[in-house]
């Protein structure tokens, strides 16, 4: 699970705008950090993992949650970023209709599946709907080039 800072939260507020503008979306997986029991003899228990989307920074959304909940604590395994809210619904919807396929559906949205597993799984079915994956890596270089642009400023070239 993810000890890592919220992503907006390192960018600065010009960078921030320029991320809106350029109207990135989420697709995540948020898990419970160990398997949790379903009975009090249940000595197996389910681990709850589940996909979802969203525009704002999904740390956010996962924290959100983890406070909700209070006994068992949730966290952020991964997170790929597309180019609009329309792809992440798609690449989330397949890969929830996967995932429903291979895992016991526990409650709403939430499947038993090893979180690690389900990294694959959205990646098969992003190629699936020919969306492509970013990582929050390429989507910083990719704002801040984006928001350099906008200032006049030359990205990449080195003076002697």
């Amino acid at each position: 699970m993810s000890d890592r800072k919220a992503f907006l939260a390192n960018l600065s507020p010009a960078e921030r705008a320029e991320f809106k503008r350029l109207g990135f979306a989420a697709v995540f997986v948020e898990a419970y950090h160990e398997r949790v029991r379903r009975t009090w003899h249940d000595n197996k228990g389910v681990w709850p993992t589940r996909i979802r989307t969203t525009t704002d920074d999904p740390l956010k959304r996962v924290q959100a949650g983890d406070y909700e909940d209070g006994v068992h604590g949730r966290g952020l395994v991964f997170c790929y970023w597309v180019a609009g809210p329309e792809l992440a619904r798609r690449v989330a919807d397949r890969s929830t209709a996967i995932l429903a396929e291979h895992a016991d559906r526990i409650r709403h949205a939430w499947h038993d599946a090893v979180p690690e597993g389900v990294d694959q799984l959205v990646q098969w079915a992003a190629m699936a709907e020919g969306v492509e994956l970013w990582t929050e890596t390429e989507v910083r270089a990719a704002v801040q080039a984006a928001h350099a642009r906008r200032m006049g400023k030359v990205v990449g070239e080195t003076r002697p």
